[in-house]
């Protein structure tokens, strides 16, 4: 609900400023808050979409979201920006560890950089092959979906493997 806030504010205060004219954000989400979603998903049993994590560009609506900084940890991303001159937004709920995300940040994250010193790009890079899988089986179904027609044929759907009906 969060994030569904916070796009739609965005959308709205873009919309108020650029009237429709900007094509292009560059958000600041870095790697530590790929691997605490990567993390999430591991953790509520997601399957291909969740562990892809954050794409590095996304489009809302007809603006391009880009996510530079998916492999750089955010504690070197906040002070580039700042010797960049550049500010940011940080949510207030941020802190609040009553939100698993934040516990992750605070609690396990610390833990896993002790642990696994390069957790953040092998997670990035576990999203990344989610990614990867998660647009073959996206390719796989549509090629499917041309062999078995719209609405499905039942015949055509039989000829499909279990795995790949249920893909599709």
């Amino acid at each position: 609900a969060a994030r569904i806030a916070r796009y739609a504010g965005m959308a709205q205060v873009m919309a108020q400023h650029w009237g429709g004219q900007l094509r292009h954000v560059v958000l600041a989400q870095h790697a530590d808050d790929q691997a605490e979603t990567v993390l999430l998903a591991l953790s509520r049993g997601a399957g291909l979409p969740g562990l892809a994590a954050m794409p590095a560009e996304r489009l809302m609506g007809d603006v391009h979201l880009h996510r530079p900084w998916l492999h750089v940890p955010g504690s070197l991303v906040r002070p580039w920006l700042q010797a960049q001159g550049e500010g940011w937004c940080e949510d207030p709920t941020n802190q609040d560890t009553r939100y698993t995300r934040n516990r992750i940040r605070a609690e396990l994250l610390p833990v896993w950089e002790r642990l696994f010193p390069s957790f953040r790009q092998t997670l990035a890079r576990t999203a990344s092959h989610a990614a990867q899988a998660q647009a073959l089986l996206t390719e796989v179904a549509t090629q499917d979906l041309l062999q078995v027609g719209l609405p499905p044929r039942l015949q055509g759907l039989q000829q499909l493997s279990g795995p790949r009906q249920a893909n599709l």
